[in-house]
């Protein structure tokens, strides 16, 4: 059974790597308009998946984009020591009139310094003259001051442009540093400790049951398109059975019936990881004969049941997209976009129709493909008047909108964004994201930065499987929690913000105004 699963999980994982590899290059469509954070990247020491991003970049058919990476690529490549691949990449995108302030200056600073180095005198005395008629704003204060950084160059504040005709050397205190200055700690022995995280992602846990679902390698797909005229399949819950009366935990063991893992495979994932991280005598069992089990898991429901208890552990984007709609209105919202993700249509639609009276409402889905074509039909719609948005998703769903929020409507000094996002990392506030999501709000169950307990197990588990979780991923870790602080003498920790009541389980999300540097304000 065991090599069976073996074989199992390695085709799923080549299959994955060819679709992957397939449609890399038709990334974006041909009237595809892409908003990427040039700055970011121009500043940032680029690592793989920032090259193979900016690679597609490169190659879209948005110009725009395309030139701004290939010079990014170009300056990355002759810092690397691939010196004739970068300074071609440099003169093959060198188009002004596709850079902003910033950029051109970069552009124009990096051309320079390909050329020096490949002793192309003329070229490098074009640029030499063209950068010598640039007057000395903040943009281009702030691009020296990078080459020269980078470059090693000494830099005197008084003026920073004379950094060109240095030589490298030691860096004064004052320059413009990328990364803090750590100084070496002193060397300790320090005693082996056996770490007791897996090796690898494909390590099977300690107690894991054989039907064990095969590891993710993608944080979510999109669904398959219904060929013309094929219906709808028909997917049909498994019952979650009736226990008997018995008293729960008298044995050493705890077991579990899990039923409809199919419809939610990550929670089985993040179960049996949690069950092998932590080392606990959990056993999940996916076929249903025994007489008696522990607690029953409804993998689809996100619900968990003890003797004739259920608790229901689900995702409350429901009602935090209902909260997000009715600040963004508070707010004076008049015209909404409001996206919504698979399933969430009737949510949506619900959401429309109750504040009709208050607000005019388009509905999209932000997993359609042509979700730009939507946005500008929108624009049009909107007569001048500013488009305000309130998005219900992931965060990788969200993010992939966030750019163009402001891009398509009419008056984005007057836009407000609300959207409501299952799980918010450091992603979204700062980084590439972080000069979209400034001065918007967000409705969120978990915010990782507000919880480190949160934000720890996200560390380990991207680690673990170089995929960052999703929300199914700390539900699944809860389930476990849920049943440790029941053994006598049990502990839990539980790190996707609910907490028992009498009631049940009572989610504690949060709304948060988001200003600058990814700073997050609480809001009652």
């Amino acid at each position: 059974m065991s090599d069976m699963m073996s074989r199992f999980r390695g085709r799923i994982l080549l299959f994955t790597i060819l679709m992957i590899t397939a449609g890399s290059l038709s990334a974006f469509a041909a009237d595809e308009l892409i908003i990427f954070n040039r700055e970011y990247y121009a500043i940032k020491d680029l690592n793989a998946t920032d090259v193979w991003k900016l690679k597609e970049l490169s190659i879209s058919q948005d110009k725009g984009a395309a030139k701004n990476a290939g010079v990014i690529l170009g300056r990355h490549y002759v810092r690397q020591g691939e010196l004739e691949k970068g300074y071609k990449l440099l003169q093959e995108n060198m188009d002004d009139s596709y850079f902003d302030r910033f950029m051109k200056i970069n552009a124009h600073l990096w051309l320079l310094d390909a050329a020096q180095k490949s002793k192309e005198s003329d070229i490098a005395a074009k640029e030499k003259e063209y950068l010598a008629k640039q007057d000395m704003d903040d943009k281009a204060e702030k691009a020296y001051r990078l080459y020269c950084t980078q470059e090693k160059l000494p830099i005197d504040d008084k003026n920073v442009k004379e950094c060109m005709d240095r030589k490298p050397g030691k860096k004064p205190e004052t320059v413009f540093d990328l990364k803090p200055v750590v100084k070496e700690a002193p060397k300790t022995e320090m005693p082996q400790v056996e770490s007791p995280l897996p090796q690898s992602v494909f390590a099977v846990p300690a107690v894991v049951p054989e039907t064990a679902m095969a590891p993710r390698v993608s944080d979510e797909k999109e669904p398959e398109p219904l060929k013309s005229g094929e219906p709808a399949p028909q997917i049909k819950p498994e019952p979650v059975k009736e226990q008997p009366k018995q008293p729960v935990l008298t044995r050493g063991k705890i077991v579990v019936n899990v039923v409809n893992s199919f419809q939610n495979p990550e929670i089985i994932e993040a179960m049996l990881y949690t069950i092998s991280r932590q080392k606990t005598n959990i056993e999940l069992d996916f076929k249903g004969d025994r007489n008696f089990y522990d607690y029953v898991i409804d993998a689809g429901a996100a619900t968990i049941t003890a003797g004739n208890t259920t608790y229901d552990f689900s995702s409350a984007r429901k009602e935090n997209m209902m909260k997000a709609a009715d600040m963004a209105v508070d707010m004076g919202a008049k015209i909404i976009v409001l996206g919504y993700s698979e399933g969430y249509r009737d949510t949506a639609s619900e959401i429309a129709d109750r504040l009709k009276d208050r607000a005019q409402f388009f509905l999209f889905n932000i997993q359609e493909k042509d979700y730009q074509g939507k946005l500008k039909e929108f624009k049009g719609k909107a007569g001048g008047h500013p488009l305000n948005y309130v998005i219900g998703g992931t965060q990788e769903q969200v993010i992939k909108i966030l750019p163009f929020m402001k891009y398509y409507s009419p008056r984005p000094d007057k836009t407000i964004i609300v959207n409501a996002v299952d799980t918010v990392s450091k992603k979204y506030l700062t980084g590439e994201y972080g000069e979209f999501s400034r001065n918007t709000y967000i409705v969120s169950d978990i915010v990782l930065t507000e919880k480190p307990e949160a934000e720890e197990f996200a560390a380990i588990f991207t680690k673990d499987f170089n995929k960052a979780p999703v929300m199914s991923d700390y539900i699944g870790h809860d389930f476990i929690q849920f049943m440790e602080k029941r053994k006598v003498g049990g502990s839990g920790s539980y790190i996707s913000n609910i907490k028992e009541t009498s009631d049940g389980i009572k989610r504690m999300g949060g709304a948060y105004r988001i200003t600058a540097g990814g700073k997050l304000t609480k809001i009652d």
